[in-house]
């Protein structure tokens, strides 16, 4: 859908940009740096205005989030949410993510969030689907050892899709449900927009939590501080 034009969007920018990246492949391997305490690194992919990954940002203040939104329109209402809330642990990837292996090196990322996705609903652009296996390699590549990665999403098609591409790519899906809110499932995180007004309206969510490096913190009884209660 076409973003309205945000009248003072200039300005906004210039205000905000402490919190924004503009050339992230210039930060790969040294995101930690951008950062004024240390913290385990997490990345949203899609933030849009930034309702989730703001308010994740304030409930964890021990841990650092990179969210990436490549509408200028979209993203100055998520950099205003960071200024208004001071924020010190959140930098934002104004730009479309291709590749992430171009911006993040091996291990450099502690868990991935996805939110409400754009589903490709045709065939023929199942590749560029945040979930086809050839991204899952990437996500691998750029994520530490006890990383996960989480699905939201509202389309029942792509998660199918999601859940073969995981398979496929030899993930193991440590938590999974086709209705978010009429299971008994309790996820601490903050909601997004669209999951907000999906939830008011009754429309189910779908939900995923997946690890990307095999099982060792489940046979070794080891806890994950990339799970949000999930990552």
């Amino acid at each position: 859908m076409r973003q309205r034009n945000v009248k003072n969007k200039e300005e906004i920018l210039r205000r905000c940009t402490r919190w924004i990246v503009w050339d992230p492949a210039a930060e790969k391997g040294s995101w930690a740096a951008r950062f004024s305490r240390p913290g385990r690194i997490f990345l949203e992919i899609g933030s849009g205005k930034g309702q989730f990954i703001t308010s994740l940002s304030l409930a964890h203040p021990e841990r650092n989030y990179v969210a990436v939104e490549g509408g200028e329109n979209i993203l100055v209402r998520m950099a205003e949410k960071a200024e208004a809330a001071a924020l010190d642990n959140l930098l934002i990837i104004a730009a479309y993510v291709d590749d992430p292996c171009d911006w993040f090196a091996k291990g450099e990322i502690s868990g991935i969030y996805l939110n409400f996705c754009d589903p490709w609903p045709k065939s023929r652009h199942a590749k560029r689907r945040l979930t086809h296996r050839s991204r899952l390699d990437r996500y691998c590549r750029i994520t530490d050892r006890e990383a996960e990665l989480v699905l939201k999403t509202d389309n029942r098609p792509l998660f199918d899709f999601s859940l073969k591409e995981f398979e496929a790519a030899g993930l193991h899906v440590l938590d999974h449900t086709v209705n978010l809110y009429g299971s008994n499932r309790i996820c601490s995180d903050p909601v997004t927009e669209y999951e907000d007004q999906f939830a008011k309206e009754g429309k189910p969510i779908c939900y995923a939590r997946v690890a990307l490096h095999g099982h060792d913190m489940e046979e070794n009884g080891k806890g994950n501080d990339g799970r949000r209660g999930n990552p």
